[in-house]
């Protein structure tokens, strides 16, 4: 399978989807959250059911598939989220904290304007190998972001 060329997006491009990817995220947060409950919800009840086997009446197995169908259900979900995040052209850095890349040229090199859940615009960017730096510090880096 090939790999897609990459598109490269100016400070502009990614502040204008920063209103719609910060709502992709937080309902990726919350059906993380979801899916985390019914995992929960589904262990439970497998050791309910151990528990119970080893004493001679064990909870209705019905309940642990519908359970497992459940959890199942929400991965998948979970998964068509990161799929459709990925689609906008933004490379997922940390979805646990909400970190998320656009590639970007300055001058002749490869820059990422990150965005972090929260953030209401992008402010900060990164090398290959640095931390985020702030937007400010991007002169240093080889010019502007077009």
């Amino acid at each position: 399978m090939s790999e897609c060329p990459q598109q490269f997006f100016t400070l502009e491009e990614v502040n204008r989807l920063v209103p719609d990817l910060a709502s992709r995220v937080d309902r990726f947060f919350s059906k993380r959250a979801a899916t985390t409950r019914l995992h929960d919800h589904l262990f439970l009840h497998e050791i309910l059911h151990d528990i119970e086997s080893k004493v001679g009446r064990a909870e209705d197995p019905a309940k642990i598939d519908e359970a497992s169908q459940g959890v199942e259900e929400a991965l998948v979900a979970l998964e068509r989220e990161i799929r459709e995040l990925k689609q906008l052209g933004c490379l997922l850095q940390d979805l646990e904290k909400g970190w998320v890349d656009f590639p970007a040229r300055s001058g002749t090199k490869t820059i990422y304007l990150c965005w972090k859940r929260g953030e209401t615009c992008v402010r900060f960017f990164r090398t290959e190998s640095a931390e985020r730096l702030p937007l400010d510090k991007l002169g240093s880096f080889g010019g502007s972001n077009s």
